[in-house]
């Protein structure tokens, strides 16, 4: 999350959409991973996938690892073609400062106070 919308906000992307579309997938993810831990048939055969540190976490544990890996293959599923082009951006284009205010020139055009002048 933090990676994608420090990205977001460095190339002047909408990152309020990023966090509404990040909070959706992860609302999808918990109730996923509550129905998936609320049946026994679920949770055994997620034992059987995960092995025994699966079977060794607690109930609050296994809805975090459930919701927290079920997030993660949701936005790559859904957005990882924009998140490469994110990631993909020259380091020139991610620090660019903000445009100029309407009207004033581009910082190349701008005067600048020559040494010695007087």
């Amino acid at each position: 999350r933090r990676e994608v919308l420090s990205l977001a906000d460095a190339a002047s992307a909408d990152v309020a959409r990023w966090c509404q579309r990040f909070n959706k997938v992860q609302m999808q993810a918990s109730e996923w991973a509550r129905h998936q831990i609320s049946d026994p048939d679920m949770v055994s055969d997620l034992a059987e996938v995960w092995g025994p540190v699966f079977n060794d976490m607690d109930e609050k544990q296994k809805e975090d690892f459930l919701s927290s890996y079920d997030f993660i293959d949701e936005v790559r599923r859904l957005f990882g073609d924009e998140i490469d082009k994110l990631r993909c951006l020259p380091p020139d284009e991610l620090e660019r400062p903000p445009p100029s205010e309407p009207g004033e020139p581009p910082d190349a055009e701008r005067e600048t106070p020559q040494e010695g002048a007087a």
